[in-house]
């Protein structure tokens, strides 16, 4: 203490050693020098394959497993797989998340987890998770919890029906790692459950900005309940940095999507078309209007936006709305809209690559 030398503290969870029986876990506090230089000596020996017992790791009370949650990567001496947990919430962020569910799932020594809630599951929204189990994902946990609301009220009871399935769910699972990405609101319930459950947080797309939405302070929320982030920018890394977290924690890792665009096979021209209705010899507008859910009325600037689309003469794919308070008003309208016209198409939900497409 008297060193003068800054001691900034992480927490690790240990699995503890102990007789036949419940799971137990405990916290130690390390300063970032024990942490680093621990991690470093567990990955060397992990990585030799030598099985020899030489590791100094071996021989402290601290033996039972050492997590380097900046490298995402095993390093437990008693188990050979991590537990990596990851929520989605909807096709939109299943979209950034595609990449990293691919690699996570080819890396040797993890152990995949995903839950699936809220519009995802949802009969309104097009059952979206029927697409994670297309591309050969298995979804270990289907959460039911977005109910058909049209209210702030309703908001608020889909975010508590998922925190007591999660708080089940993730108290029984225990996994190593949670992994959430960005800002909706159901995102709050799982990050609430682990930080109750001690359960280590990474969050994807921390520092960005989302105006005229709750989803702003739910994404700071998130980023102040993680204790690792990966940021798209450099501008997002400062801020994160600014909002108090350790400059260690936080790396600039670019945009997922920018992976699924790169890394994804885009659809042809009429693949396109069959998937919105239309033909693509004048390329159509694609339209998106969600709830400003800052307002108290979160459909006013409903009324001018569709007055204004009215005047386009061209092809328009209107995209269904978020699941927020007022969803159900702008989706009438956009009902309405595209009814008057044959080249207006209403679409419950577009895949990522067709939407770039």
């Amino acid at each position: 203490m008297g060193s003068g030398k800054s001691r900034s503290t992480v927490q690790i969870r240990h699995r503890a050693k102990s007789a036949p029986g419940p799971t137990t876990f405990r916290i130690t506090s390390w300063s970032e020098e024990k942490f680093s230089r621990t991690a470093r000596r567990s990955g060397s020996a992990g990585r030799s394959g030598s099985g020899s017992s030489s590791s100094s790791l071996e021989s402290t009370p601290d033996s039972g497993c050492t997590t380097s949650i900046s490298r995402l990567r095993s390093s437990w001496r008693e188990a050979a797989v991590r537990t990596i947990a990851v929520v989605t919430t909807s096709r939109a962020d299943y979209g950034h998340l595609i990449w990293p569910l691919r690699d996570l799932r080819a890396s040797e020594g993890i152990d995949l987890r995903i839950i699936a809630l809220g519009a995802q599951m949802s009969p309104e929204f097009g059952e979206t998770y029927r697409e994670l189990e297309r591309d050969g994902f298995e979804i270990d946990h289907k959460i039911e919890c977005l109910l058909s609301s049209d209210t702030d009220v309703g908001m608020a009871k889909t975010i508590g029906l998922a925190t007591l399935s999660l708080a089940d769910i993730l108290g029984e699972m225990r996994p190593d790692i949670l992994l959430l990405i960005a800002d909706r609101y159901e995102m709050l319930a799982p990050a609430a459950v682990a930080l109750s459950l001690r359960i280590p947080i990474a969050h994807i797309e921390g520092g960005e900005v989302s105006e005229g939405a709750i989803d702003q302070a739910v994404r700071d929320s998130l980023t102040k309940m993680s204790h690792v982030h990966f940021v798209p920018t450099e501008t997002s890394r400062q801020r994160v940095i600014e909002m108090g977290e350790e400059p260690w924690r936080v790396h600039r890792t670019g945009a997922p999507s920018i992976d699924h665009l790169k890394r994804s096979e885009r659809p042809g021209k009429r693949e396109v078309e069959e998937a919105i209705g239309l033909s693509l010899e004048v390329p159509p507008v694609v339209v998106a209007f969600h709830p400003v859910t800052l307002d108290i009325d979160t459909t006013t600037e409903a009324v001018p936006f569709f007055e204004a689309i009215e005047t386009i003469d061209r092809p328009i794919v209107f995209c269904f709305p978020n699941p927020d308070s007022g969803s159900h008003g702008i989706l009438e309208r956009a009902q309405a809209f595209c009814s008057r016209r044959d080249d207006r198409k209403l679409c419950v939900n577009l895949p990522h690559l067709t939407y770039w497409s």
